[in-house]
């Protein structure tokens, strides 16, 4: 699963074949649904444990994560609900991108802001910094891998 944004065109996309001919299997409407406005640009995404997928998005002022249910073909996404839009730890008006799964329930954000990483709960919606020391001075350098 990927996301893109135009201000034209403001969608959710759902890349299949991901590691052969990537075929756009689906999609969802956010600018006229949840969050119904194309000043949100989707930065990152992730399928939780629960089966329902997360999506960062970046905003001038009230960055959020909602949560989207999604059918069972991975091809169509409902019921967008906001799960997390606290400044404190999702920094407004930065490009700080993406986000990583992490213990199935939880997942770690990069705040640009307090050059932190913050780990948030996907069931409960509560955060907590997971690094935030002098190990953590810039955040943005810090390159996640999987495991090989």
């Amino acid at each position: 699963m990927s996301s893109s944004a135009t201000a034209a065109n403001a969608r959710i996309n759902i890349y299949g074949n991901v590691d052969s001919a990537v075929t756009c299997d689906g999609g969802y409407i956010f600018g006229t649904s949840a969050p119904a406005s194309i000043a949100y640009v989707p930065v990152g995404a992730v399928q939780g444990s629960d089966g329902k997928i997360y999506v960062r998005f970046q905003h001038a002022t009230t960055p959020a994560i909602y949560r989207y249910d999604v059918d069972a073909g991975m091809t169509a996404l409902s019921n967008g609900t906001s799960l997390y839009s606290d400044t404190a730890y999702l920094n407004p008006d930065v490009t700080s991108r993406d986000m990583v799964t992490l213990e199935g329930d939880y997942v770690l954000l990069a705040n640009w802001g307090v050059d932190a990483i913050v780990k948030l709960n996907l069931v409960t919606g509560v955060p907590d910094y997971f690094a935030k020391d002098i190990f953590t001075t810039d955040v943005n350098a810090i390159a996640i891998r999987p495991a090989q």
